[in-house]
């Protein structure tokens, strides 16, 4: 058995694959994270096969692609190097960091495997990567595309063959669009955050930015009130 799990904000998602068929349909269960997560943690697990523990357990990760590249393996070094990405995506890295330590003890004897979406996106070309503000607001990196999706999309290119050139398109909260060679993802729609390229199920995509100053000076919305709205209101339906 095969477990796989994706840390979000505010709970725990676990699949289970038992079978090396990819079409076969797989189990899975919501964990919410809460003080007994360590009980919680092995009790979901063991739920889903009462014989055997796990071979191996993998993390779906956000970000992180710059430190751990696509595929990494969990060691006592990965709190301290994740731990740096604290302020890209604080809620995250703290609940997440949290989880993965409690993991780390619960399960010290099985292998856990990183799967992170922006280690796809590493390579992106100069051009495609950066945008047009000054280092010195940037601090180390941060404004620049870091991409999404990178499992469907490398999937997706897998299905066509590495040495094809492919559009993958993934239809989701946030829909992105990319372009890969070879193998290599040359440009994707999705930036630095949610907010550009195509527009998504819940987020605006790409806007002209003179919308956002008009919607804070006239109709006198917040800077929270703003991006929850972009993110989770602007959509198909509006």
């Amino acid at each position: 058995m095969i477990v796989i799990i994706e840390p979000k904000f505010d709970e725990i998602e676990i699949w289970k694959i038992t079978s090396s068929k990819i079409n076969k349909p797989v189990s899975s269960q919501i964990l919410k994270i809460d003080r007994d997560i360590k009980t919680n943690l092995r009790k979901a697990i063991k739920d889903f096969n009462q014989e055997d523990e796990p071979k191996a357990i993998s993390v779906r990760l956000l970000l992180g692609g710059d430190i751990f590249g696509e595929v990494s393996l969990v060691d006592d070094s990965f709190f301290t190097k994740f731990n740096q990405l604290f302020d890209l995506m604080p809620l995250y890295v703290s609940n997440t960091l949290n989880f993965i330590k409690n993991l780390y003890e619960v399960f010290y004897d099985v292998p856990i495997l990183l799967f992170v979406e922006t280690g796809f996106f590493k390579d992106l070309p100069e051009t495609e990567k950066y945008y047009a503000v000054p280092h010195i607001y940037s601090g180390n990196n941060s404004f620049k595309k870091w991409g999404f999706h990178r499992i469907w999309h490398s999937y997706n290119d897998c299905i066509h063959g590495k040495q094809n050139k492919t559009i993958s398109i993934v239809i989701d909260n946030y829909t992105t669009v990319c372009a890969i060679n070879k193998g290599k993802p040359v440009t994707v729609s999705f930036g630095c955050t949610p907010l550009e390229g195509i527009m998504g199920r819940t987020s605006c995509g790409e806007i002209d930015p003179g919308i956002v100053f008009y919607l804070m000076h006239h109709m006198g919305y917040s800077f929270k009130r703003l991006m929850k709205y972009l993110r989770n209101r602007a959509d198909f339906l509006d």
